[in-house]
């Protein structure tokens, strides 16, 4: 438990010793965390990654696992409400997928990095009109989910979920990614497949991956 004290050095056989005038016991770390943060706005992410960072030097260097555990539920918080003011900038896609890569960076537990990423990607898939523009998103695809390509199995599942799921905290146009890896367009929609010229149906491959949000 933290104290504050005062009172007078002195000397005592080649030892500095405290006369102490008055003593005053302060809040544990984990609870002065928890008393700023009570007094902080819904939506003020900055101070909250402060606080954050506060709490896992101070965790580090005393080795208090409780305090590293909070340090880390604010980050997750902080990036939440930060994703939720960017989502209404003017390039909202843009900079989710940017706070999705510092939130990998900054090893930030799943879900939101992944969160923050898909709805990214929803939004640059429906805004594609064009091979290339597709092939920029499958790119970007790639480049945050390096397995998605070799996950055939997750092309047949329903990514309608991811949707619902991230709608509260992230309002950007949705649409269902496309496979990448399976070559069939199984996001399970329910729509039926627009026919090319000729008869062939035009196949999109969908974001085969995971994090684990449940509907």
């Amino acid at each position: 438990m933290p104290v504050v004290i005062q009172g007078r050095l002195a000397r005592e056989n080649d030892q500095l010793v405290c006369d102490v005038i008055t003593l005053k016991v302060m809040p544990s770390d984990l609870d002065r965390v928890d008393q700023a943060i009570a007094g902080l706005s819904t939506k003020d992410f900055e101070n909250r990654k402060a606080w954050a960072a506060w709490a896992d030097a101070r965790g580090r260097a005393f080795k208090d696992n409780a305090l590293l555990q909070r340090a880390r539920s604010l980050e997750e918080e902080a990036l939440r409400l930060e994703g939720e003011r960017k989502s209404a900038t003017v390039d909202a896609p843009k900079e989710l997928l940017a706070l999705a890569e510092e939130g990998r960076r900054r090893q930030i537990a799943e879900p939101e990095p992944s969160a923050l990423a898909h709805k990214a990607l929803q939004s640059r898939l429906a805004a594609a009109n064009s091979s290339d523009g597709l092939k920029e998103v499958i790119a970007s695809i790639e480049h945050f989910f390096p397995e998605a390509a070799k996950d055939q199995a997750s092309g047949r599942i329903n990514l309608g979920r991811w949707s619902q799921a991230t709608r509260t905290t992230h309002e950007l146009p949705t649409a269902p990614l496309p496979s990448i890896c399976a070559g069939r367009s199984t996001a399970g929609s329910g729509r039926r497949k627009r026919q090319a010229p000729g008869g062939s149906s035009r196949r999109r491959p969908a974001l085969g991956h995971r994090t684990g949000i449940k509907s």
